[in-house]
């Protein structure tokens, strides 16, 4: 809600591990903040003096599809620069959580974000075969339309097809994905270590999804429904 209160937290982190700061810094903006971001309000002040105290290196702005418009705001207004570093919000073949308004300022803006949640919620092929694999009902649905895509590419492998869509992004700094099992950990750093883009056609039909996702879906849902 305030600065004052993310500088608490900072500190309840950094004492008992002893380090001086935080690398990264993920706003999940609310009540001031959030309307301080959107209008260029005194809370960016206050994050250069975190900033500035070395107690947060980078900050990252966090971005659900609820929360669009504060971020749009932000960036439109010119206000990040300087202070934000870059979006960070779920980003993979099934899911592109921002807003379409949003989505375009990025292309025109060039601005960059992290990609969240690499491999969409499991094997596409997995989610695609019965609703039960899916932990909820919109990846099975939205696995079933992108599993002919996949199939069509010629790429075999969905990690390494999840990979390649975040690398067909210039402005992608990174992916942020996540498994139980180590050797799939591993497989996706395997699979991360070559930034090569997926065929234009495949990347075109799968923009179109997101962004019919985006209006009769993603922009209706309600917070923390997806």
């Amino acid at each position: 809600q305030t600065v004052a209160e993310m500088r608490q937290y900072i500190q309840k982190n950094i004492e008992p591990l002893g380090v001086p700061g935080v690398e990264v810094g993920q706003l999940c903006a609310g009540g001031k903040l959030a309307a301080d971001l959107a209008s260029g309000g005194e809370s960016y002040q206050e994050l250069q003096e975190l900033k500035a105290e070395g107690l947060v290196k980078t900050f990252v702005l966090e971005v659900f599809p609820w929360t669009s418009e504060t971020a749009f705001n932000a960036l439109e207004g010119g206000y990040l620069a300087g202070t934000v570093d870059a979006l960070i919000f779920y980003f993979n073949p099934l899911q592109c959580f921002v807003s379409n308004q949003l989505w375009e300022l990025l292309q025109t803006t060039g601005f960059p974000w992290l990609a969240l949640r690499t491999i969409g919620g499991g094997d596409v092929r997995h989610l695609a075969a019965d609703p039960k694999n899916a932990w909820m009902s919109y990846w099975h649905d939205r696995a079933k339309e992108v599993l002919p895509i996949f199939e069509r590419s010629g790429i075999s492998d969905w990690a390494e097809f999840c990979v390649r869509f975040a690398a067909s992004f210039p402005n992608v700094l990174g992916t942020i994905g996540a498994s139980s099992k180590i050797d799939r950990v591993q497989h996706l750093i395997q699979a991360a270590e070559n930034r090569s883009p997926l065929p234009a056609k495949v990347l075109e039909q799968l923009l179109a999804l997101q962004r019919r996702w985006s209006e009769q879906v993603d922009s209706k849902a309600k917070p923390w429904t997806m």
